[in-house]
């Protein structure tokens, strides 16, 4: 087997066998800063993710859809992120322990 870059193990027993992913939960470190600091009411929170947020747009629609404040992160809004102090776009893929941080432009 091989690792996907989510995490996930890649098994195929066989070259005639199905290519199955079995996928499990990533724990984050989020760091909010300025406005969205105190909008939100927390600098930091780890999370754990469901396998199907894999990166940081869908990491920014998962949060926002925890309520009106947090729409705030939605994509399309003005956020930045920053994955292990590098700036980042919404199509960087996440990995187990990242630190992600987001900030107004």
């Amino acid at each position: 087997h091989r690792a996907n870059p989510s995490g996930a193990v890649r098994w195929s027993p066989t070259r005639l066998s199905p290519i199955f992913w079995i996928d499990s939960p990533m724990n984050l470190t989020i760091l909010y800063f300025a406005s969205l600091r105190e909008s939100l009411g927390m600098a930091k929170e780890a999370v754990v993710l469901p396998a199907d947020v894999a990166s940081v747009g869908a990491l920014r629609v998962h949060l926002s859809a925890r309520g009106e404040t947090w729409q705030r992160l939605a994509p399309g809004n003005n956020v930045r992120a920053a994955v292990n102090q590098h700036m980042a776009a919404d199509e960087q893929v996440l990995a187990a322990n990242d630190e992600v941080a987001f900030f107004r432009r």
